[in-house]
């Protein structure tokens, strides 16, 4: 992961402008699950390299709106990092392609978890 630099954060905010004006695809657990049982590796990528900076970005936005005295929490201030991490990271995969070895989704699992477990103990 590159540095975040003034330049690199003023891409990124364009970038989370951009996707944040998506909506995210409707998924229900049964929709996810018969997707986990019948999409291939390929069709999964193609869908997380899509949704993910879709999703991510409007968490990001919806952080942005809560109020400043949260806003200097420092779970609060951690996760928004994390999310900025992981935007950044994501939009890396933005032209990947499916057979390139280069995929790194292991932090996805972990990403989830952190930002739940800090959120929760406020």
């Amino acid at each position: 992961m590159m540095k975040l630099t003034p330049k690199s954060f003023q891409s990124i905010s364009k970038m989370l402008d951009f996707y944040s004006q998506f909506n995210p695809s409707p998924l229900s657990i049964k929709k996810f699950i018969d997707f986990g049982l019948n999409a291939s590796e390929q069709k999964s990528f193609i869908f997380l390299r899509k949704e993910l900076p879709v999703r991510l970005a409007n968490i990001m936005k919806e952080i942005a709106l809560l109020p400043e005295n949260l806003l200097q929490m420092p779970s609060v201030v951690a996760v928004h990092d994390w999310y900025i991490r992981s935007f950044q990271e994501i939009i890396e995969f933005e032209k990947t392609e499916i057979n390139s070895r280069n995929m790194h989704l292991a932090f996805l699992r972990q990403f989830g978890e952190d930002q739940e477990q800090t959120l929760g103990c406020g």
